[in-house]
């Protein structure tokens, strides 16, 4: 996996990444559209308060990444593992998880 590092202007509608490990980054209250990303880790990655509209996560991990207050709309999960995340007032609606 390639590291990457993202800055809140990276995150615009419609981007996506494949094969990628993000660590240690700070997205808190991003607002992006279609935002993807695919067989990709995210380690320590805080996006408390994002609003995520068809996010779209699949063959992920997701490592102690804060998603509190988080409101995702219409998202997808497949096949996404969540460890030691924070999740506390977290908002799914719409969308689906699957293994």
């Amino acid at each position: 996996m390639e590291p990457l590092t993202l800055e809140a202007d990276d995150v615009a509608d419609g981007e996506s990444w494949e094969d990628v490990v993000v660590v240690n980054t700070a997205l808190p209250g991003i607002d992006a559209r279609s935002v993807g990303f695919v067989e990709s880790r995210l380690e320590a990655t805080d996006l408390s308060g994002a609003k995520l509209t068809a996010l779209f996560l699949s063959d992920c991990d997701l490592v102690r990444c804060d998603l509190s207050n988080a409101v995702l709309r219409a998202a997808s999960a497949r096949r996404t593992k969540v460890d030691g995340g924070r999740l506390t007032g977290l908002s799914w609606t719409g969308g689906e998880m699957d293994r």
